[in-house]
């Protein structure tokens, strides 16, 4: 799933084939020093519909497939996604609730420049986690390294 998102966020025709500037654009905006860059491919992200808001679910989902249990990723973050103790994965469950209430509070659905106010006033683990991720993923593939 992280992976049908990193490409639809970087196939900017929506014709289903990365030509190499689409490639290129993308992997610059994530990998760039620009932090509005960075937060507009995290909002792209976790925006399925493209329709230029998010909701609950779109972040709920993301955040349930972050391979956060792998070693080289575990060792940087403090989640405990995909243990497999029951009381782990539940607990889990309960901080990524905790997240999605801290962004949403009453509302249904986000812009991209409430997403914005959020992470930079009242919580920034959405766009962190995502974030960190991508980028040790594709650091990790691109030194053809495993995680």
């Amino acid at each position: 799933m992280i992976s049908e998102r990193l490409f639809a966020v970087i196939d900017q025709d929506n014709n289903e084939y990365l030509d190499i500037q689409e490639f290129i654009n993308g992997l610059s905006k994530l990998f760039d020093d620009c932090y509005d860059n960075q937060i507009n491919f995290i909002f792209k992200f976790y925006d399925f519909n493209r329709d230029g808001f998010i909701s609950r679910e779109d972040i709920n989902v993301v955040l349930c497939y972050l391979p956060l249990n792998c070693p080289k990723i575990a060792n940087m973050m403090n989640f405990k996604y995909e243990k497999e103790e029951f009381d782990m994965r539940i607990e889990s469950q309960e901080e990524i609730h905790k997240i999605v209430e801290k962004i949403f509070q009453n509302d249904k659905y986000i812009d991209e420049k409430k997403f914005i106010e959020i992470t930079e006033e009242v919580c920034s683990e959405a766009f962190l986690y995502v974030f960190i991720i991508l980028k040790l993923v594709i650091n990790i593939f691109t030194r053809k390294e495993t995680i």
